[in-house]
This record gives structure tokens, C-alpha cells and sequence, in this order.
């Protein structure tokens, strides 16, 4: 498409033979501006949007913030992008989104970042958040990742299995919660934390260390 996005506005990408955008407007959203000049996204009305270029600011404030379940349970979401402010977002803004299969950063974001479709932070020592149906059985997490975040892995439906960096440190709080593919891990040398993995809400039975 050669529409060009007007400053803070979002619109839906539909794919079909054709590729183009239907505005969204702001009523899309409900939001908030607590800090005067920034905005949280709170929550998307719209469940039925499948790509989503979130807005870098509305009404001339940036958007700084993606708040938890902002998106929950648009089951049509296949694809979102953060926009370049953003500097707090994490796994359960994207709850129960069970199409999705990317999730992008604007490459002006000095927060985050992705790696093929995989949600990390900036300098890709946080694994936060792999989408649910990005398909494949398998996943390494590179080296270089210390800390993989909550429900990180949560909702996905198509991995068997995960390999874990040696540079591992952290695992956080149900980070494989409902991930009901994956059935064992092994657990690196050098992690010195581990949360509850979400095994009562996975099929999680064997773990090595």
C-alpha cells in the first residue's frame, strides 16, 4: 500500500491478495494520560483486528506504555508492532491472544526489540514474550539471554521443546504457563533463580538440572 499513516493514528493491516489499511481511529482505544504528556493504551475495543501498528502518540502525546491485557483476547490478532516510545510493555499485555504469531518493535524503540517475531528487550538480555502460533516445534533462546520473563512462553501451541542458554540466569514466574507442548527442560549451569514455572497449568512434567 502507498497510504501513508498520519501522525498517532492506527490502522489494520488485511491480508489477502492485496495488502492495505484501514484507518482505526482513537475511539479504537481506551487510554489514559496520567503523566500529562505520555499515554498508556489500557485497552483495544475492536477484538476483530488481525495486524495492529500501534500508535506512537495520540492527540499529540507519546505512547509510552502498553498496559497488562490491553489486547486480551483478541483471538483475530496475527500481528502487532510497538511503537517507538513505548518503553513499558510484557507478556500479559498480549493474554490470550492465540492467533498471534509476531510481535514487531519500531526500530526507533530504545526499550525493546524483536528477533524474528520474538518480543526481547533492547539488547536482547530479557526474553519476554513468544507469540503463541508463530509456529515451529522447537525454539533456542540465543545466548546472551540472563532472564526469561513471565508467561513468556504462555498460550503457545506449537512448540515441543525449548533450548536454554548457557548465559541464563533467571526464570521468572510461569513462563511456560499454558504451554502445553513443551513436556521437559533442561535447566542451565549458571541459573541461580527460578520462579514457579506454571507446571499445575502446562503439561511441564520433567525437568532437569
Amino acid at each position: 500500500s502507498g497510504s501513508r499513516r498520519l501522525p498517532g493514528e492506527n490502522y489494520n493491516l488485511i491480508s489477502n491478495q492485496t495488502l492495505y489499511a484501514e484507518w482505526i481511529p482513537y475511539s479504537s482505544f481506551t487510554y489514559s494520560s496520567p503523566l500529562g504528556d505520555k499515554v498508556i493504551i489500557e485497552d483495544l475495543k475492536n477484538r476483530n483486528i488481525r495486524y495492529i501498528i500501534l500508535p506512537s502518540e495520540i492527540n499529540g502525546k507519546t505512547v509510552t506504555e502498553i498496559r497488562n491485557l490491553a489486547l486480551n483476547e483478541n483471538n483475530a490478532l496475527v500481528s502487532v508492532t510497538i511503537p517507538d516510545g513505548v518503553s513499558s510493555v510484557n507478556a500479559d499485555s498480549f493474554s490470550n491472544c492465540f492467533a498471534l504469531r509476531e510481535v514487531l518493535v519500531d526500530s526507533g524503540n530504545e526499550s525493546y526489540s524483536s528477533r524474528e517475531g520474538v518480543l526481547f528487550n533492547k539488547n536482547q538480555t530479557e526474553f519476554i514474550f513468544y507469540p503463541p502460533r508463530k509456529g515451529g516445534s522447537s525454539y533456542t533462546i540465543p545466548e546472551g539471554v540472563t532472564d526469561i520473563s513471565g508467561f513468556a512462553f504462555q498460550g503457545n501451541e506449537t512448540l515441543t521443546s525449548s533450548t536454554l542458554p548457557s548465559s541464563l540466569i533467571t526464570i521468572r514466574n510461569y513462563a511456560f504457563s499454558y504451554c502445553y507442548g513443551i513436556t521437559s527442560i533442561t535447566i542451565p549451569a549458571n541459573v541461580t533463580s527460578i520462579g514457579d514455572l506454571g507446571t499445575t497449568s502446562s503439561n511441564l512434567v520433567n525437568i532437569y538440572v
